[in-house]
């Protein structure tokens, strides 16, 4: 259950690092040597080693004795929870209801999803 949580924080946090970075233009920095502002290459990388570290807790997780279909709508559920919070504290945005409602429709929706699996 632990690596399930910590996966979906590192992808959470690590979607909005992609989201502020250009992973496309890191990949022709590489091949053609052109300029990225460092600011966009850190958060970039930032990113990419978030992912990472979430697709080690998701392998992790297999382990427990949690089924298929509750620990992927847990995760999927705390991943867009937990992007959606470090975006607004973050950027210093408020969160509007209309946004806080189709958070929670789109938790309870995948919630039923699976429950039907």
């Amino acid at each position: 259950m632990l690596q399930i949580f910590l996966a979906s924080l590192s992808v959470g946090i690590g979607s909005f690092f992609l989201r502020k970075g250009d992973i496309f233009g890191l990949l022709l920095q590489i091949i053609n040597k052109n300029y990225l502002s460092d600011k966009t290459l850190i958060f970039t990388i930032i990113g990419i080693l978030l992912n990472l570290l979430g697709i080690y807790f998701w392998q992790s997780s297999v382990k427990s004795q949690i089924q298929f279909s509750v620990a992927f709508s847990l995760y999927l559920s705390l991943t867009l929870i937990f992007g959606i919070i470090f975006g607004s504290l973050y950027e210093k945005t408020k969160l509007s209801p209309n946004l806080l409602i189709g958070c929670s429709l789109i938790t309870f929706g995948i919630i039923l999803i699976s429950n039907k699996s």
